[in-house]
């Protein structure tokens, strides 16, 4: 397990020696050779879907778990679930079963850019793995 970072966002907290929230996912999602695996209340952030189409054209796989989610295009490696009749309030990425950013952050213009948010970032394949089978509970 990697040394757990912390990651924020908002004006005055920028600068200070930490990563904003949205680098080191942009970080992330940029070196995924496999998978990434989202599930987040809102997913409105049009340069983040940018990053998302662009991994999809290098063959990772995407899978998304959200209640709304901003055009996206279709792709075979994007399955997306909408989730209606679920509260889902977490915000979590898991990049290659492996790295893993929990935060309060939607995945939104403000939420990256704007709020002042604060996650934790850190590469464990074992903690990766109990949050994939928790979040895919969710559609059984």
């Amino acid at each position: 397990m990697s040394k757990p970072e912390i990651v924020i966002s908002g004006e005055k907290w920028l600068g200070k020696g930490l990563l904003s929230v949205y680098s080191r996912i942009e970080e992330i999602i940029n070196e995924a050779k496999h998978s990434i695996l989202i599930a987040v209340y809102q997913f409105t952030s049009r340069e983040l879907i940018t990053l998302i189409e662009r991994a999809l054209r290098r063959g990772v796989e995407v899978y998304i778990y959200t209640t709304e989610i901003a055009d996206i295009h279709s792709h075979p490696n994007l399955k997306i679930h909408l989730l209606r009749d679920i509260m889902l309030h977490a915000k979590i990425i898991i990049v290659d079963g492996e790295k893993i950013l929990i935060g309060s952050s939607n995945f939104t213009f403000s939420g990256f850019f704007k709020n002042y948010e604060v996650g934790v970032y850190l590469e464990d394949e074992e903690i990766a793995y109990k949050l994939t089978k928790l979040i895919k509970v969710m559609i059984d």
